[in-house]
């Protein structure tokens, strides 16, 4: 039932179906996308006498104290219920970005409130969203002994939660079944245990879920060793496991007694990859081993990247939005060595899963001996590990004659960049769209642009203000034909030296200054701002570049 409605109408009706609801006998979930006052609280109050629901969603923007004394309550009394998804966006009305869009923090009374209510139900399932490490500490050392499924998932915890995690399923995970962790949760709990910790520990655990996870071969090999002989299901999909884990994966099998699925779809399985390891041989004696235990395996062995590099009749990969892994690049370099001659254009444009051994990978095909020409990796918001994974390799080479990136780039980054335009005679073309820049991020720019034989410039939608223009208009390459500097901070300040640059100006052609906070006045159109049409006289006079 969704209660999204903030109007007065919408409020006596809520208040009526709550009343309703009090003493409901069949399934209820409740959504609450934009809580208005109390409104979870009322909601619980009315709840509280009821007890016959045996799964409940508080899916609203937040728990207040309130919500929590009145949870506790209900929980109290209810004794069927057995599962419970608890969430914890703040709602609070006075945010920045437009009104009840800022979240607050949950009080630790909340929590502690939280604690009482939990410890008092005979819950099975628990789903816990967007819980901060101060309010998991409090709530784990009340979870019910009853709990046979805790789900983590949708949730941005640290590391610093792994000591805590591990210390419940010690001392009170005797019941639980199920755990699911997000990717980075997973992998940092599978980092810092020791090998048979989790079959040491005293649990029935069943099922293990790990998605969209880094996890490479070290942490399954690793994990494989610490699982405990209850478990019946595990799922890890969308990591980084790759065929040389197979052996590995094959002795687990033979020893392992109750498990009954097992899917490793989506990871970096691939049948000709590793040197040594007979991949098609090892699946069918993993698959001998799996149906005499009667157990469900499911495997994906990764093909398609090779499929496409054999399909190729020329040099040009088409990779936009195809969710590319770390591993996906290996491929792709295997696959591109075996036809070396040939001028490579990549576009892995809209890839944003691509993890730091992906990009170094990347950064391998980039510094060895194929002539790569074009390489687009525009929308791919890379980390700062990422990018220097990636920035390591290119500032070496030599071939390419177009590069794109739009991500966030610093000073840092703008030094590898430097040598890459200083090293690379054959670059053309360098787009620096939209990368979060500032004046400071970009001054090791100008230290090598001079030098360079670049004919087209963008900078385009960044920060950039006065001290850029300037900078970059007395550093300019005699070879540049367009600059695209446009959605830019160059300000009144910059009027007389932009001028001066198109008066003298032999060389450029195209000037792109749109948008910039120097023509931000009344004027609906910036053409009629007195500023533009100075700029635009210097240009016509000199007759040499055109502005747009």
């Amino acid at each position: 039932m969704n209660m999204g409605d903030s109007d007065e109408a919408a409020k006596r009706h809520f208040i009526k179906l709550t009343k309703i609801l009090g003493t409901h006998t069949t399934f209820v979930k409740l959504t609450f996308p934009i809580p208005w006052n109390n409104r979870l609280a009322f909601a619980l109050e009315a709840l509280k006498d009821n007890r016959s629901i045996k799964h409940l969603s508080t899916e609203s923007a937040g728990i207040d104290l309130d919500s929590a004394r009145t949870l506790t309550e209900m929980l109290t009394n209810n004794q069927v219920l057995l599962s419970l998804d608890l969430h914890f966006e703040v709602f609070n009305p006075g945010g920045d970005h437009g009104e009840g869009y800022l979240n607050r923090p949950v009080s630790d009374e909340t929590f502690v409130e939280l604690a009482h209510s939990l410890q008092a139900s005979v819950l099975e399932r628990l789903k816990i969203y967007d819980i901060n490490t101060k309010g998991f500490e409090i709530l784990v050392k009340s979870l019910p002994k009853t709990l046979t499924h805790l789900d983590l998932g949708e949730n941005t915890l640290s590391e610093e939660i792994i000591p805590i995690l591990h210390s419940y399923l010690k001392s009170n995970g005797a019941t639980l079944k199920e755990l699911i962790l997000n990717d980075h949760l997973a992998t940092e709990y599978l980092q810092q245990q020791e090998p048979s910790s989790l079959s040491t520990t005293n649990t029935v655990l069943q099922s293990l879920v790990v998605v969209h996870s880094q996890m490479s071969d070290i942490g399954f090999q690793a994990l494989l060793s610490t699982l405990p002989n209850s478990l019946c299901e595990l799922k890890l999909e969308d990591n980084q496991i790759s065929e040389k884990s197979l052996p590995v994966l094959l002795t687990f099998f033979k020893r392992q007694l109750n498990l009954k699925q097992i899917s490793l779809r989506k990871n970096a399985i691939s049948s000709n990859n590793s040197i040594g390891v007979n991949v098609p041989d090892l699946v069918e004696q993993i698959l001998k081993v799996t149906d005499k235990k009667h157990c469900i395996f499911t495997l994906d062995i990764n093909e398609w990247i090779n499929n496409k590099m054999e399909e190729l009749t020329d040099g040009n990969i088409n990779l936009i939005s195809t969710e590319l892994r770390g591993h996906h690049i290996l491929q792709l370099y295997n696959g591109m060595k075996k036809t070396p001659d040939r001028d490579w254009s990549m576009d892995l444009s809209c890839n944003e899963r691509i993890s730091p051994i992906g990009y170094r990978q990347l950064g391998d095909i980039l510094s060895s001996t194929l002539h790569i020409v074009e390489l687009d990796l525009r929308g791919n918001n890379m980390d700062e590990e990422e990018r220097k994974c990636l920035l390591n390799g290119l500032q070496n080479n030599k071939t390419l004659s177009k590069f794109q990136i739009w991500t966030k780039l610093n000073n840092q980054d703008m030094e590898y960049i430097g040598r890459f335009i200083q090293n690379n005679m054959a670059l053309k073309e360098l787009n620096l769209y939209w990368c979060y820049m500032g004046d400071d991020d970009v001054v090791p720019l100008f230290k090598d642009l001079p030098g360079s034989h670049l004919e087209i410039l963008c900078l385009s939608n960044n920060s950039l203000g006065d001290r850029t223009c300037a900078s970059l208009l007395s550093s300019i390459p005699s070879t540049l034909r367009e600059l695209s500097f446009n959605d830019n901070k160059i300000t009144q300040a910059s009027l007389e030296t932009i001028v001066t640059f198109l008066t003298t100006n032999q060389t450029l052609k195209i000037l792109n200054i749109k948008y910039a906070s120097i023509f931000e006045n009344n004027d609906s159109d910036e053409h009629e701002n007195i500023y533009w049409q100075q700029i635009n006289e210097a240009a016509k006079q000199n007759g040499i570049c055109e502005l747009i």
